[in-house]
């Protein structure tokens, strides 16, 4: 029997990605600096990092691009590369991030400082993880390193009203204090690619482009939603309101690739994250990703992976365990 769907209007493919992928965000440390000053921030593999300016200027390098930042400003290194964040202009001298950090006492974040004399600047370092595998659509989507304003969001007031200045008004930490800071990290990213999907021009082409988009959004919200489902371009345009051949040729143009090659691949990553997990037999993990047998999920599977499933699930355990 058909599934029951919610209304084109309530899908959001976007939200669909982040509940999947577990979404996953930590304060890690709030950082006064002045004068020339220089933080060097690590290349990261599972995590990303990203860096919100409270007060006064900095610079973010990353690769060949120097952004400035300003208050009011947010960068997230999507990519995962080796950046610096500095004072304005920038200093040859970097102090490596790992320096910086303090433990998290009773839920509480200590400000740390560095540099000193000069124009004074007031930041937060915060890190972010998604699942590497169902989150590839939004962060192969990213560019390396993106900068936009955070300024008239809730994320920017509750990140300000969350660090040092309300914890010094009482002597016993607040309950709950770590939690806030996690999900304050986690409303930061997501507004920030909000607001980035948002400023994205009319026209544009690729799985972000794909979001603002009335009927491909809703047909993304609803391949990512339910890839096991017996989707065919027919139902999935019944769901959402346009003829069959107007959100074929309609999903090409915007995604790059046809409706069910899209959804082909989101089943197989669905299928990659299930096989890591542990826990299923390879015949419901092909069950879940909408094969109608075992024996053709592996098939498909080695065509994009290069391997079986079990031994590349395997091979992926044994890396992540070394």
């Amino acid at each position: 029997m058909p599934g029951n769907f919610p209304p084109p209007s309530t899908l959001d493919a976007l939200s669909e990605i982040l509940r999947l992928a577990n979404l996953t965000g930590a304060v890690l440390a709030d950082v006064t600096s002045a004068g020339g000053w220089g933080v060097s921030v690590p290349a990261a593999s599972a995590t990303r990092y990203a860096h919100v300016v409270l007060e006064g200027d900095c610079l973010l390098r990353a690769g060949d691009r120097e952004i400035a930042l300003r208050s009011g400003d947010t960068a997230i290194v999507f990519a995962g590369g080796a950046h610096t964040v500095s004072g304005a202009p920038a200093t040859s001298h970097a102090t490596p991030l790992a320096s910086l950090l303090r433990p998290v006492v009773a839920g509480e974040l200590a400000p740390v400082s560095v540099g000193s004399g000069g124009p004074r600047a007031r930041w937060v370092t915060f890190t972010f993880s998604l699942d590497r595998h169902l989150g590839a659509p939004l962060l192969d989507a990213m560019p390396e390193a993106l900068a936009l304003s955070l300024r008239g969001s809730s994320a920017l007031t509750w990140m300000g009203e969350s660090l040092g200045l309300s914890l010094s008004l009482t002597d016993a930490p607040r309950a709950g204090a770590a939690a806030v800071l996690a999900r304050v990290a986690e409303l930061a990213f997501i507004e920030a690619v909000r607001r980035h999907v948002e400023s994205l021009p009319a026209g544009g082409t690729g799985w972000l482009a794909g979001l603002s988009d009335r009927h491909v959004g809703a047909t993304l919200a609803l391949l990512h939603g339910q890839p096991g489902e017996n989707w065919t371009v027919e139902r999935l345009a019944r769901q959402v309101g346009i003829s069959r051949s107007a959100l074929g040729d309609h999903f090409s143009a915007i995604v790059g690739e046809p409706v069910m090659g899209f959804l082909a691949r989101v089943r197989l990553q669905r299928a990659a994250h299930e096989l890591l997990a542990g826990g299923k037999a390879i015949k419901m993990v092909a069950k879940d990703a909408g094969y109608e047998s075992p024996q053709s999920f592996a098939r498909a599977f080695k065509r994009a992976y290069r391997l079986p499933p079990s031994r590349w699930a395997k091979r992926q355990r044994a890396r992540r365990n070394a």
